[in-house]
């Protein structure tokens, strides 16, 4: 279950009320997004760098053809960013500074065989194992 604060966090990241018709507060607001897709401009809010978003949302060919058909990001596109969202945020918060965090989230880990966590995460076990090392990062473990 998601803590219902990073709910809120996820949704300001990705441009809050600017973006969405409604507020997402809870678990249920998430994952109803998330099935129907978010907006298009989600992406411009994200701390993604162009080529991130190419790599690990959507591919720019893609991209391309639903901005001119004015279709938002389909199911799997949508939870990868509100996965690669979550992690920022939980580095974020683990940090206590978001150009730290940013970073950490870029810096090859030998633990990932040399991915970043950012790229690790990009898929929802690795998000888990991106999380195990942020707990022990809080907690005060080298990781």
């Amino acid at each position: 279950m998601t803590n219902p604060a990073i709910v809120g966090v996820i949704y300001n990241k990705l441009g809050g009320a600017a973006v969405f018709d409604r507020e997402l507060t809870t678990d249920v607001d998430l994952a109803r997004m998330v099935n129907i897709g978010a907006p298009l401009r989600a992406l411009e809010f994200t701390r993604l760098s162009k080529p991130e978003i190419f790599e690990l949302i959507i591919k720019d060919r893609t991209l391309r053809h639903r901005k001119e058909k004015n279709e938002p990001l389909n199911q799997d596109e949508t939870d990868r960013l509100v996965r690669l969202t979550r992690i920022q945020s939980i580095a974020e918060e683990v940090f206590e500074d978001a150009d730290r965090a940013e970073t950490w989230l870029r810096q090859p880990l030998n633990i990932l065989d040399g991915q970043t966590p950012l790229a690790f995460a990009s898929t929802e076990p690795g998000a888990r194992v991106i999380e195990q090392i942020l707990a022990k990062i809080a907690w005060g473990a080298a990781a």
